[in-house]
């Protein structure tokens, strides 16, 4: 299996008339440096629909590894969806093997801090690629990384890969998204090590909401089935995360969907993800993020959004 249709060809495969060759990015970042390189290239994709900057971001990452190897880690950013940073960890792991991972984790950490786990996300992508897509190995390498708490990091990014394949083959053909089994809604989630039941069950809202197209009363009560409250709540959270661009980040579609779980505990929960939702989108959004904690509820209802939405507490 091949990244995005150009580790061994020259040519990215995306919707758009005239295709970006990984030949071209490697002689901008020869010639103007990665840094500046990569400014030019966001310049120049910033029209393009979010597919195809996603796509194109991965044949950045190619280039990027090819010319400046494992150092070029410090260029790529979250644009694009984490595009860059997806495949240049693809790359670099599929080149230089699983021992180069702790080297990765500790770039991200030097250029990131260890709370910014959008780097590792990244290598989350490209260890389930590496591994073609066996959740428990990529797991056991993301378990190895300095980041321990329950959610974000390599785990994320591997359920999202898992998830949401990325990666096509030399046609342009996407892998196949797996099957979903309505009598087992939750699965991989309880066939993988405790540790990471949080962070499966959290992702998988966002499997439901935007590659199944339930209804967010089904998964509200899907997320209800589940007997462990903590695994329950982190559910309905996932909901309102996905919610919100799922719906525009529109505050208004996030109130609708979150309006339709089950139960008060469940909304506001479900609130409680979507203000993380649009706080973590940046500083442009957070009014919005207020706005969901905010509209008609009780102070006491009020703080419990607030305090769901912290994620990073968890």
């Amino acid at each position: 299996m091949i990244g995005v249709g150009f580790a061994l060809q020259s040519k990215v495969h995306v919707p758009g008339p005239q295709p970006i060759t990984l030949t071209d990015w490697a002689s901008q970042i020869q010639r103007q440096g990665p840094e500046q390189a990569y400014q030019i290239f966001k310049q120049e994709t910033a029209k393009e629909n979010v597919e195809e900057q996603h796509i194109q971001a991965h044949a950045f990452g190619q280039a990027l590894y090819e010319v400046q190897g494992v150092k070029g880690v410090t260029v790529c950013d979250s644009a694009f969806g984490f595009g860059c940073f997806h495949q240049f960890f693809l790359s670099a792991i599929m080149g230089e093997g699983l021992e180069i991972v702790p080297q990765l984790d500790e770039a991200c950490i030097q250029k990131f801090g260890l709370g910014g786990q959008g780097c590792q996300h990244g290598i989350g992508h490209g260890l389930v690629e590496y591994f073609s897509h066996d959740l428990s190995q990529a797991l056991n390498v993301c378990a190895k990384m300095k980041w321990q708490k329950p959610l974000f990091g390599c785990q994320s990014g591997v359920f999202m890969e898992y998830n949401f394949p990325t990666f096509v083959d030399e046609n342009g053909g996407r892998r196949q998204s797996r099957q979903f089994d309505k009598t087992q809604p939750f699965s991989p989630c309880f066939e993988i090590p405790d540790r990471f039941h949080l962070s499966c069950v959290y992702a998988q809202a966002e499997w439901w909401d935007k590659g199944l197209s339930l209804n967010y009363s089904e998964m509200g009560e899907y997320c209800r089935t589940l007997t462990e409250s903590d695994l329950r709540q982190i559910c309905f959270i996932g909901i309102g995360v996905s919610a919100v661009s799922a719906g525009n980040f529109e505050t208004e579609a996030v109130l609708q969907a979150c309006g339709e779980m089950s139960g008060e505990a469940a909304q506001i929960s479900c609130r409680g993800g979507g203000y993380w939702g649009f706080f973590d989108a940046g500083a442009n959004f957070h009014e919005q993020a207020k706005i969901l904690c905010n509209k008609g509820l009780r102070e006491k209802q009020r703080n419990q959004c607030v305090l769901e939405g912290s994620l990073q507490n968890l």
